[in-house]
């Protein structure tokens, strides 16, 4: 009797535990950021899709392989090893696709620390963040670049205007 009420109630807790976990990887391929679980080993646990394109790792394929077998920039070693949770990484990346083709994009990484010595490897595309900051930088370049040589004709107009005192500033204006 109470050793069949402890293997009763030790399979419940084990359903408890799958569904737990079943909810939880739903929840994480919902989520919009590429998700994959380390074990203090730096091996992979688990990821989402997003994780998989991200990193162009296979959750089938290469599960309890070691993460840098895959992703080998040396500022991504380092900021592993360094253990820096909360401080996010911006890393270029490119791998192939399943079609072949390179695939290159921008992703933030960020670590977080859970549960017994186990690490969350978030990952968020900004590429197109990137792109138009890049944009934006050469605009802002171009236009003051742009500015700078009327500004200088204006100054030296207004300086020749200044020091010619207002008579010779009436012929300055009616010539221009």
């Amino acid at each position: 009797g109470k050793l069949y009420r402890h293997i009763k109630q030790e399979r419940v807790s084990q359903q408890a535990l799958s569904a737990a976990l079943a909810r939880f990887q739903q929840a994480a391929e919902a989520l919009p950021d590429g998700a994959l679980m380390l074990d203090n080993q730096n091996n992979i646990v688990w990821l989402n899709a997003t994780a998989e394109q991200h990193w162009g790792i296979s959750l089938s394929h290469d599960r309890m392989q070691t993460v840098t077998y895959f992703i080998r920039y040396p500022e991504f070693i380092e900021y592993l090893e360094a253990r820096l949770y909360g401080e996010p990484l911006a890393l270029k990346v490119s791998h192939k696709d399943a079609g072949g083709a390179t695939k290159e994009m921008t992703l933030a990484v960020q670590l977080v620390a859970f549960g017994e010595d186990q690490m969350l490897l978030l990952s968020r595309d900004v590429s197109e963040r990137d792109r138009l900051e890049t944009m934006r930088r050469d605009f802002v370049a171009n236009v003051s670049h742009e500015l700078r040589t009327p500004i200088t004709v204006l100054s030296g107009f207004l300086e020749t205007i200044t020091h010619a005192g207002t008579g010779n500033a009436e012929l300055l204006t009616k010539s221009l």
